[in-house]
């Protein structure tokens, strides 16, 4: 994965933003818009669909410890 900041000039591909979870698909050229705080990692679809259950999981394990 890379991260990459709003304003970058970005090539093919899935971007998520890590504060707002905001999922972006880019087909050939665009620039990132955002925030000044806006950060985006490029990730595989295979990845983002692995992240869903993974973060569940978590959510369900940790949430007894944490309430």
């Amino acid at each position: 994965m890379l991260t990459y900041k709003n304003g970058q000039t970005v090539r093919t591909g899935t971007y998520w933003d890590v504060v707002s979870g905001r999922r972006i698909e880019v087909s050939g050229e665009a620039v990132l818009a955002g925030t000044r705080a806006s950060t985006y990692l490029k990730a595989s679809t295979g990845l983002m669909l692995l992240t869903a259950p993974v973060a569940g999981l978590l959510y369900v394990v940790l949430m007894p410890f944490l309430g």
